[in-house]
């Protein structure tokens, strides 16, 4: 496991990171570049809080972080990389530093096993030069959801929370994203959701009878 930048300058032994070389050391003068030695927790190359990241399983989307101190690669080195863990699988996408505070997984779609888990929460990891690791103290992750997981009927799907921006698509009676439900014309749709005035779903039936 590569040292990180603030195990190293939080330590006991009053040490300093040099981040372009990602090496943790007493001997500030071994740093290779000047301006890349740090010596303060709030000047480490980090991860900051951007809300909570949702990729629907099999959408190609790209992940925007916000960060700080975000190193620009020097000569000889590579860029940026995202690194989600799925299961257990490691998945590495090309990503862009648009400056020392955003970083962007490029886009990229994730897929998970399972027809029982509605959403999955994974690790991810922001890598430059192939293994310097990117502090990531707000410990960010990847939440991952499949809209029919458990969600096999109408009154079911409508329930799902707003911010997975389900709907049941009446035409093939399944639990979907707006942009995979066929309309029936240009001026009807099949899908149902929330955020539409008196919403009801056609053709209930009973699955399941339970006595108290």
């Amino acid at each position: 496991m590569p040292f990180k930048c603030l195990s190293c300058v939080n330590s006991t032994f009053r040490c300093h990171w040099c981040k372009y070389r990602n090496l943790c050391t007493h001997d500030p003068s071994s740093c290779s570049f000047q301006e890349g030695r740090v010596n303060a927790s709030e000047d480490c190359p980090q991860l900051l809080n951007s809300g909570e990241i949702l990729i629907p399983a099999g959408e190609v989307r790209p992940i925007t972080l916000r960060a700080r101190n975000l190193p620009q690669p020097q000569s000889g080195q590579r860029g940026y990389e995202c690194v989600v863990n799925v299961q257990g699988v490691s998945h590495r996408v090309t990503a862009l530093r648009f400056n020392s505070t955003s970083v962007q997984c490029q886009n990229s779609s994730y897929m998970y096993e399972g027809v029982k888990i509605s959403d999955l929460a994974v690790d991810l990891s922001i890598v430059w030069n192939g293994n310097f690791i990117i502090d990531n103290p707000e410990k960010i992750k990847v939440h991952l959801y499949k809209c029919s997981a458990q969600r096999d009927s109408c009154g079911m799907c409508l329930r799902a929370e707003r911010k997975f921006q389900c709907g049941w698509c009446s035409g093939e009676g399944r639990c979907t994203m707006r942009q995979h439900c066929p309309p029936i014309s240009p001026y009807a749709s099949r899908w149902l959701d929330l955020s539409a005035r008196n919403v009801k779903c056609t053709n209930p039936r009973i699955t399941e009878v339970c006595c108290f």
